[in-house]
Formats: structure tokens, sequence, C-alpha cells
């Protein structure tokens, strides 16, 4: 099953892409407000970036067995998609019901992970 196209603003996004750093399924990734035809409300941009852009990017300096951290970039190497995507989907949290991103991660892409904004939960759980 494909996973919903998302679309969010490209400036927001990319600010704050740009600073996070971390692991994929243990540190909260930014919430990024989903846009619908209308221009982002919090810089009235009008471009467009589409959740299938962003990807899960690790940094490993040298030759080292395990990435020191991961990046979230937009249009990387399509060959990172082998990781999954940070932003699948949305749901209501399960804890709070505030918005929360769905992100898929693991060589298999078998790790869910659902991240609440308001809540700042991580919430892992292994597909079936």
């Amino acid at each position: 099953m494909e996973d919903p196209e998302i679309f969010y603003c490209l400036e927001c996004a990319e600010r704050a892409l740009s600073q996070w750093q971390g692991w994929p399924h243990k540190d909260p990734i930014p919430y990024l407000e989903p846009l619908g035809e209308e221009d982002c409300k919090a810089c009235s941009c009008w471009k467009r970036l589409s959740n299938k852009r962003i990807f899960w990017v690790n940094y490993s300096p040298g030759y080292v067995a395990l990435p020191f951290h991961w990046f979230l970039k937009i249009d990387a190497d399509p060959a990172y998609a082998k990781w999954g995507r940070p932003y699948t989907g949305k749901m209501p949290c399960l804890k709070c019901k505030n918005p929360a991103t769905i992100s898929v991660f693991g060589p298999n892409q078998n790790y869910i992970k659902y991240n609440c904004e308001a809540c700042d939960k991580v919430l892992p759980q292994r597909r079936a």
C-alpha cells in the first residue's frame, strides 16, 4: 500500500529539518504542519514540499560501522529510501490525541514511530 502524499511549506520545512540531528527511532523529529490548498499560515510562502522528498540520511565520518547520528534531508540520494521515510503520515497521538507524525525506519522499514509535538513523545512500534 502506497503512503499518502502530504504537502508542507518548503521554507518552514527547510528551516526545521536543517536543525535536526539524532536517531530516527529515539529522538523527536520536527512537527511540520500540513498545507491544504492555501499558502502557509506561518510565513505566507506558496512553495510546497512533498513528504516523499524527505529522507533519513546517516552521518558516518570515515569508515565506521554505525552512524554517529542521522539528518533529515530534502531530495537526498534515492538510495537512502531503504531506511524508510520520516514523514509517511499523520494521525492523532495515541496518548494526548493532538496531531502526530508517523515515520517508518529500519533496513526493512520495520519500525513505525509516532512522534507527537504536543507531548513530545516518541512511541516506537515494530511492524509485524
